[in-house]
């Protein structure tokens, strides 16, 4: 275990490496922003509210129920599958 005046001068190290980081990703981030254009705020009619696209049952295909699974270990994979495609219509 380090003694007390180790840690607290490592502690101190470390702190000032962070500092030094915090400044310098502070300094980046400036240039970053003066480099983009300002933007204005835009005046007029707000925009208006456009209507979700209605969907049409006729077009959408019907797909039966999959038979009763019979418990049969062949079947399963067949029955599954037959699940799988209902879920996803």
């Amino acid at each position: 275990m380090l003694p007390q005046i180790g840690r607290e001068d490592c502690l101190a190290t470390h702190m000032k490496a962070y500092e030094a980081q915090q400044n310098h990703i502070e300094q980046v981030l400036e240039a970053l922003l003066s480099q983009m254009p300002s933007v204005s705020p835009v005046t007029g009619n707000p925009p208006t509210e456009v209507a979700p696209p209605t969907v049409s049952s006729a077009g959408e295909p019907h797909i039966p129920p999959p038979p009763r699974y019979n418990r049969d270990p062949q079947d399963c994979r067949r029955f599954l599958t037959h699940c799988l495609i209902q879920f996803e219509f």
